[in-house]
């Protein structure tokens, strides 16, 4: 006796990116006068980016025994960088 298995299968996938990209510029300045003049000006620039990446994958399984799967898979990458001029 042999009997068929019949299942529905949907599978959805939503992905999506975030990026926040932060620049901070400092500036300082020495100016020194009297007799002589000293003038010293530094300036320096940070980048900060942060990006965060998902992806969820919702599998849903319906056997023709009335077996419901569902199954969620979360992928999450998070990045950050940090870049001083």
């Amino acid at each position: 006796m042999s009997s068929t298995m019949k299942f529905i299968l949907i599978t959805s996938t939503m992905e999506f990116t975030l990026t926040l990209k932060i620049t901070i510029k400092l500036t300082q300045t020495l100016k020194l006068t009297s007799k002589g003049i000293l003038t010293m000006k530094l300036t320096s620039k940070v980048i900060l980016t942060l990006k965060l990446t998902s992806k969820v994958i919702l599998t849903l399984k319906l056997t023709s025994k009335g077996i419901l799967t569902v199954t969620l898979t979360l992928n999450l990458t998070l990045t950050l960088t940090v870049i001083s001029i």
